[in-house]
């Protein structure tokens, strides 16, 4: 047994000791197989030769097998499932023959019965109907004195059942049994009894986490890690189960123990090892991700319990694992943006589970390497640490939170009276701004209301009945100060034209705007008026260009221009003004040029103006207004829009402009049904007498 100490002591010294040796471990394993395999001791029989198999039990058709094959037994049956014997002989050395012998066989799935010379020796878990196998616990027989041959050759028969599973240990050997009962204390203590401390020891731990939880329920990552540890402890029940001192199967048979602890409880592990890192980095599900995570955790553990043989439930197990690897991806993919970020939680998250990363690291090599039989220890220590890394983690925070609490109550007195200090100076500082503020609206409020008087007082038309026309309009703006722009243009009580205009966005600046393209297009329009109109127009344009400067606001518009019965119209992108005629045909006034584009005031933008005649016949009217009008909303979100406009006035042509306009505007707060009003508003009515 010198090199199964070596290994075992080299083990417990990296792992409670120093948990910095791993490296120094696995250079000890590897001297103590390569050394140990050509240093057999004299008084064990290694069972190693003479192997033969058969799946009849009178070895009718024998096929020899070597020891190797023994942990992959299912292999060798077409269905991979029934029961298969192993026979070989062995003989008595001298130097054993006085003794009491016991014969070792290690692990066994399911189960297995040994018998030497034909007399039964001892079972190992249950045969069919109720198979069932003893976890990792290794079996041993002690073998009566008379049913051996001491001075010829013995017969070894194990019957096995397996079904897709089945194996038994690859080096049996028979000693005195002294020498079996130290070897099966020892390779017990590796497979079984340390996983079953382990199981019982996260037990208690996911207890205490959860404690954590119930008292602070705002770090989520404590519930989730104490199911993690909690589900983790139950998984290890099919490492260590005969070591539980009650049976832990409820009366399941193998394949149901496989789906409840090796297929359900270990894709809740997972599911509870993915929810803690998003819980441990404080990133939140989003609902539709989470409803999937459930759902895929429901099928993937409950469809395996529909299948009714060990080779389909295996199938439907590992399609179980690949499911829950793509939420594993999905979570190492969010520790790789939180590190890119260097987001504390996620390095310290790295550091918690890397006892566990490195452990799988070393069991590939280990088991690639020698022939340690315990290679899955190695990652249930791992495991063990990355919980104690966690568990020393929260109790470090809990440490620094109870420092907090305490300095805060012994500071009491002093962090109030700061407090309230800080407080005090903040609030005479509020009280400062918010005079400040006050005084500034003040002087804002006042310098709209004088601006809008301004503004008034450039938009009031002193005449609005001619000889041979009438005008009556109605305007509304929808701040104090307005971004839309009318006026008639007159010489000698004569009148000459008619503009409406709508200057982009809201507020003291397109007001501004509006005041000083006012006297602009006033000014180029009488310069002009013997011109060309859309050559005036684009002037216009260059000099509400060069006059504003950088400020962006633009302005769409029509400008109209009359010589006796006859109106010349440009429209610059403003919405289509209607026409309607005393026999009551009623139309929208539409481009004179299809290829027309352009507002006014923008540069660097193609520009197409072009002009319509129009001639107009006593009671004619023409309809002008900005889209304040036509994009008023009812509660429904609809718009009263150019069409309802033209057949209000359709249905309502032969009456005079003023009733006419005052009808219009009740349509439209009708409409709006006190809705607030969010553009200004300017209707215009053209009639020729």
């Amino acid at each position: 047994m010198l090199f199964e100490d070596i290994k075992m002591i080299a083990f417990f010294y990296v792992v409670f000791v120093n948990k910095r040796s791993f490296i120094l471990f696995f250079i000890i394993l590897l001297f103590s197989q390569v050394y140990g395999k050509s240093q057999k001791k004299d008084n064990i029989i290694y069972l190693e030769d003479n192997w033969t198999y058969s799946v009849s039990e009178d070895f009718v058709s024998e096929i020899p097998i070597i020891p190797e094959k023994f942990d992959h037994l299912a292999d060798l049956l077409p269905t991979r499932r029934g029961y298969i014997w192993v026979r070989t002989t062995f003989t008595i050395p001298n130097r054993l023959k006085g003794k009491n012998l016991a014969i070792y066989l290690g692990v066994t799935k399911i189960a297995q019965e040994c018998y030497i010379n034909d007399h039964y020796i001892g079972t190992t878990g249950s045969f069919p109907p109720h198979a069932m196998f003893n976890g990792e616990k290794p079996s041993y027989y002690q073998i009566p004195r008379e049913i051996l041959n001491r001075d010829g050759t013995n017969t070894l028969v194990i019957k096995i059942w397996v079904d897709t599973v089945g194996k038994i240990n690859k080096n049996p050997m028979i000693s005195d049994m002294l020498e079996i009962s130290q070897i099966e204390k020892v390779n017990n203590l590796f497979s079984s009894v340390i996983p079953f401390t382990i199981s019982i020891f996260l037990f208690l731990i996911s207890l205490l986490y959860l404690f954590f939880y119930f008292i602070r329920p705002a770090d989520k990552s404590n519930k989730s890690f104490g199911l993690l540890t909690f589900f983790s402890s139950f998984y290890l029940v099919t490492i260590s189960y005969g070591e539980y001192p009650f049976p832990l199967n409820f009366g399941l048979d193998f394949l149901a123990f496989q789906k409840v602890f090796n297929s359900m409880i270990a894709f809740i592990t997972m599911y509870y090892a993915v929810s803690f890192i998003r819980d441990f980095l404080n990133k939140v599900y989003k609902p539709a991700y989470q409803f999937v995570r459930i759902i895929s955790l429901l099928i993937i553990c409950i469809v395996p319990f529909f299948a009714k043989t060990s080779k389909t439930f295996y199938f439907l197990m590992y399609i179980g694992y690949d499911i829950a690897a793509i939420h594993f991806i999905s979570s190492i993919v969010l520790i790789i943006q939180c590190l890119k970020k260097r987001n504390f939680k996620a390095i310290t998250l790295l550091i918690g589970f890397s006892p566990v990363l490195f452990s799988l690291l070393l069991a590939s090599l280990i088991y690639f390497f020698t022939t340690f039989q315990y290679t899955r220890l190695i990652i249930i220590f791992g495991w063990q640490l990355t919980i104690l890394t966690f568990l020393g983690y929260l109790l470090l925070s809990y440490v620094k939170l109870f420092s907090r609490v305490e300095y805060v109550n012994s500071n009491l007195e002093k962090i109030v009276k700061t407090k309230t200090e800080e407080l005090q100076k903040a609030n005479q500082y509020l009280e400062e701004t918010n005079s400040a503020l006050e005084f500034e609206k003040k002087q804002t409020v006042m310098e709209l209301k004088l601006a809008a008087k301004v503004q008034e007082s450039f938009y009031t038309l002193k005449n609005t009945s001619f000889k041979d026309w009438d005008v009556n309009y109605y305007f509304k703006p929808f701040e104090s100060v307005s971004g839309d722009l009318y006026d008639l243009y007159q010489d000698n009580n004569k009148l000459k034209g008619i503009g409406i205009f709508d200057i982009s966005g809201h507020g003291l600046a397109s007001g501004l705007v509006t005041m000083l393209v006012k006297n602009i297009i006033y000014k180029d329009f009488f310069k002009g008026y013997k011109d060309d109109l859309v050559d005036v127009v684009y002037k216009m344009n260059d000099h509400i260009i060069e006059q504003k400067g950088h400020i962006e606001n633009y302005l769409t518009g029509i400008i109209g221009k009359i010589k006796d019965d006859e109106i010349e119209i440009v429209n610059a992108g403003h919405p289509q003004p209607i026409l309607a005629r005393s026999n009551g045909e009623v139309s929208f006034i539409t481009k004179a040029d299809d290829k027309q584009c352009g507002v006014i005031g923008i540069t660097d933008i193609p520009l197409l103006f072009a002009s319509k005649k129009i001639k107009l016949n006593k009671g004619d009217f023409i309809v002008f207004y900005t889209d304040g009008v036509s994009e008023i909303k009812d509660t429904n979100n609809n718009y009263y829009g150019k069409t309802r406009l033209l057949q209000i006035i359709e249905q309502n042509y032969s009456m005079p402009a003023k009733d006419l306009t005052d009808l219009i505007v009740q349509d439209l707060y009708s409409f709006g049904k006190n809705q607030e009003i969010k553009d200004d508003i300017t209707l215009m009515i053209l009639r020729k007498k």
